[in-house]
């Protein structure tokens, strides 16, 4: 659900968030291969393109400070199927951790 947040941005709410899925802008992707979109100023939009790159920088490193810096605390749901789909990812401390107790068992 995360990649299909816009929330986090600034100035990004619910209503305006809903205008972008209304328009297409269904996820990141779109927003970035989007020239222009309505409602968005050029210089907005190329703010945002930024900060939708960083986010994914962020989610790909597992990084979940970006999201806690920007992403209203009542949103953080939409962090939990990433987090749940990645738990037992290698990089992830704590699956190491779980594993090497079961190993030992």
């Amino acid at each position: 659900m995360i990649r299909n947040s816009f929330i986090f941005l600034e100035k990004i709410g619910p209503v305006s968030e809903k205008r972008l899925w209304d328009q297409g802008i269904t996820e990141w992707g779109s927003f970035l291969d989007a020239g222009r979109l309505k409602g968005i100023a050029g210089v907005r939009k190329g703010y945002y393109d930024r900060r939708l790159i960083e986010a994914g920088k962020s989610l790909h490193g597992y990084d979940s400070s970006f999201f806690e810096s920007c992403l209203p605390s009542s949103e953080s749901w939409r962090l939990c199927a990433k987090i749940s789909q990645n738990f037992w990812h290698p990089k992830n401390p704590l699956s190491k951790e779980i594993t090497r107790s079961n190993s030992a068992l």
